[in-house]
């Protein structure tokens, strides 16, 4: 009987400590934050990068919007119908007035058209039906004296923050978002200035 006494207070003496231990560890305050922060950091982060993105998608829209105006002048003051600017150049044109913000490599797309009145304004979708940019039906065309010409140049942008809560920055397949700027004017009668 003495040896199970014994044996049944070594047994008290080792399950004390660790239930000490256990209350011990509940009780404590240490090391919360720590682990606070390590659940709210990456929804913090990530909103905090999707801010940031934000900013620069609506800078990239600027941008964009900016330098097609300064190109599609070109075509409004019959610069561009003189000196016979193709797409390819047109398109650097526009590239060169965006300050440096947009790869123009294979993501920077522009339409031209032009039309008698508007009216007639027939404008295809820069997108297919699987959100892709469609740029065969793209096309150059700035028109004469006198003409409505729109002017269109669409920008794939890459979008590095994932689609949170179903609030996203991209409108594309891919994943990434297409900016889009667009400018309509009414060519000048550029002819005369010209001397044609």
């Amino acid at each position: 009987m003495a040896e199970s006494t014994v044996h049944s207070v070594g047994a008290a003496r080792r399950t004390a400590p660790r239930s000490t231990l256990a209350r011990r560890f509940v009780k404590s305050k240490r090391g919360n934050t720590a682990i606070e922060f390590g659940l709210l950091a990456v929804p913090f982060l990530t909103i905090v990068l999707a801010i940031l993105e934000t900013a620069l998608v609506f800078y990239g829209q600027v941008m964009l919007d900016s330098g097609l105006n300064e190109a599609a002048r070109l075509i409004r003051t019959g610069q561009a119908q003189e000196l016979g600017l193709t797409a390819t150049t047109f398109r650097n044109e526009v590239c060169a007035r965006v300050y440096g913000m947009i790869d123009c490599d294979d993501t920077l797309y522009v339409d031209v058209r032009s039309y008698d009145n508007f009216q007639d304004i027939d404008l295809p979708d820069p997108m297919d039906p699987d959100g892709q940019v469609q740029n065969d039906d793209f096309a150059y065309d700035a028109g004469s004296e006198g003409e409505i010409v729109v002017a269109r140049a669409f920008y794939e942008m890459f979008i590095f923050t994932p689609s949170l809560w179903g609030i996203g920055l991209s409108n594309m397949a891919s994943g990434n978002r297409l900016l889009t700027s667009t400018a309509t004017f009414r060519n000048e009668p550029f002819g005369a200035i010209l001397g044609q």
